[in-house]
C-alpha cells in the first residue's frame, strides 16, 4: 500500500478548528500531555476537507519516552482516538498504521467510527 496523500493542511485544520471554538488545539489542552502535532491531515472525502486522521504525540513528563497516537476527526470540533492512547513507539510506526486506518475507511466507504 502506498503512503497516503496529505490534502488540508494540518495547520488550516488546526485554524478551523480554533475559528469554531474548540479547545483541542489550545496550548493549556496540548501541554497537559506535553502533546505536539506531526505531518500532515488526511482527509477522507474532498466534499469534506475537515474529516479525516492526523498524528499527535504524548509524554507524561520530561523523563518519558515520547509515544504517538492517531487521530480521526468527525469535524474540526469531533476529534477522537482512532487507536490506542500512545500506541505507536514511533512515528513511522504511526505513520504506517495511519495508511491502514485510511485504507479502510475508504474502502468501507463510511466513518472508522461507525
Amino acid at each position: 500500500m502506498s503512503d497516503p496523500k496529505p490534502s488540508t493542511s494540518l495547520r488550516s485544520f488546526i485554524r478551523e478548528s480554533q475559528r469554531r471554538g474548540s479547545f483541542y488545539f489550545h496550548e493549556t489542552t496540548m501541554s497537559f500531555f506535553d502533546s505536539k502535532v506531526h505531518g500532515d491531515f488526511y482527509e477522507l472525502s474532498p466534499d469534506d476537507p475537515y474529516a479525516g486522521y492526523f498524528i499527535t504525540s504524548e509524554r507524561h513528563d520530561m523523563e518519558t519516552p515520547r509515544f504517538y497516537t492517531i487521530r480521526f476527526a468527525q469535524n474540526p470540533t469531533e476529534i477522537s482516538t482512532a487507536s490506542e492512547f500512545c500506541e505507536y513507539e514511533t512515528y513511522e510506526e504511526a505513520k504506517n498504521a495511519l495508511s491502514e486506518f485510511i485504507y479502510k475507511a475508504v474502502t468501507a466507504n463510511k466513518s472508522p467510527l461507525t
